[in-house]
């Protein structure tokens, strides 16, 4: 099988009032599929789009050593193809919060934990829509300094789709990104 990405695109912009920032995000991206099992396969050809927007709001507050900061935010998640005559939709009212700490002057520390409340739902085909199980997301990440080195890790399967909800040295810093400033 094929998958060549079609163009896509995302825009993005916050502004700062005081303690908050309110947000927009909207996106789209997509890809054609080419099976290369059977050459007269239904699926081939098949080009699904991907489209996703958010509006939200994050109150940031200044702490000692650190910041805390909570928000809110209407997000919507729409897949479509036409040829098969599919589509997924997936609509969010996530609420959110989280912690920054300075430890010391090369370790910063982070919390959040993320859960979708009051709205939200997924709608698959034609069906009915389906009311979202618990989709509560939990992360915890860490981030160290060494000269204009940055190392940025975070803990998995603390919690989602596919939590362990176990700690142990497979999932320490399974995630991490390095990064040097010139």
């Amino acid at each position: 099988a094929k998958y060549t990405p079609t163009a896509g695109y995302q825009l993005r912009g916050v502004y700062k009032v005081d303690d908050w920032r309110p947000y927009a995000r909207y996106g789209t991206m997509g890809a054609k599929y080419e099976s290369s099992v059977a050459a007269n396969s239904t699926a081939n050809d098949t080009k699904f789009d991907l489209t996703q927007m958010a509006l939200g709001a994050v109150n940031v507050l200044k702490v000692e050593g650190g910041q805390f900061f909570w928000g809110f935010a209407y997000e919507t998640w729409s897949l479509k193809e036409s040829k098969l005559d599919y589509k997924k939709e997936r609509v969010n009212f996530p609420v959110h919060l989280g912690l920054e700490y300075q430890a010391t002057d090369w370790m910063t520390l982070r919390a959040s934990a993320r859960q979708n409340v009051l709205i939200g739902y997924v709608k698959e085909g034609s069906g009915d829509s389906q009311t979202k199980e618990n989709d509560t997301v939990v992360n915890a990440g860490a981030g160290f300094k060494m000269g204009k080195w940055n190392l940025d890790t975070v803990l998995a399967g603390l919690s989602g789709s596919t939590a362990t909800g176990k700690l142990n040295t497979t999932d320490l810093f399974a995630t991490a990104s390095m990064t040097y400033n010139f």
